[in-house]
């Protein structure tokens, strides 16, 4: 009777184990989908930015006005222009130190003839993949880590200058991840936390299923 009481609570013991790793099965992918789901809308989030500057100045340069115009704007050299958007949105800035968007623009040859932040060309040189991207679909949205500790969400479109359809030039927005991945960082602690949370609670919820299963069965075994 003792063994056969034994060998009944080793079973529901093995029981409860079993229902345990199935919870905390479910909790871990749970907890996965929810971090790479806020992980992506965070990234998703910071091509807003790029993207905005980026296709402004696209739209400026192709059919609605001339390179040279453009050139003249982004340079400060129009006097006429002092409240259009390169002259309030697109103030030179150190991209590795603000979270200022900033526009860069390349030739066909993949030169860089401008870029709203500092250091120049040399820094920002992209790889060839991403102006062959933009060459062949119109767009492309990358990350980019120029150095190490330096990420940056890039989008870049094609531009037809008005005054020569022939001539392309790719305008590349970017928009740092710092901030977002300062976010995704948190977030993931977070979770962490509550995934602790929802382990202990498992265990102590099961272990009161269990305690109750115990007092009921010894109730049934005496009234028997």
């Amino acid at each position: 009777m003792v063994k056969q009481s034994g060998d009944y609570c080793e079973t529901k013991t093995r029981k409860l184990i079993f229902i345990w790793v199935l919870l905390m099965l479910a909790g871990i992918f749970t907890a996965g989908c929810t971090y790479v789901a806020f992980q992506q809308t965070q990234r998703d989030a910071a091509n807003q930015p790029a993207a905005q500057i980026a296709k402004q100045v696209a739209w400026e340069i192709d059919g609605n006005m001339t390179f040279e115009q453009t050139w003249n704007q982004l340079m400060g050299r129009d006097s006429q222009t002092t409240d259009t958007l390169f002259k309030t949105n697109l103030q030179e800035s150190d991209m590795t130190q603000t979270l200022t968007p900033v526009v860069m623009i390349y030739d066909q040859k993949g030169n860089m003839v401008y870029t709203s932040t500092t250091p120049w060309a040399d820094y920002w040189k992209l790889p060839s993949g991403v102006l062959n991207n933009i060459a062949k679909t119109g767009e492309d949205r990358v990350t980019w880590q120029p150095e190490k500790g330096q990420r940056f969400a890039l989008v870049g479109v094609k531009a037809h200058p008005m005054n020569n359809s022939d001539e392309i030039y790719y305008v590349v927005g970017a928009y740092s991840l710092s901030e977002s991945e300062k976010n995704v960082d948190k977030f993931a602690k977070m979770l962490l936390i509550g995934s602790m949370a929802y382990a202990i609670g498992c265990v102590v919820l099961l272990a009161l299923c269990g305690f109750a299963n115990n007092r009921r069965d010894g109730k049934k075994l005496r009234e028997k």
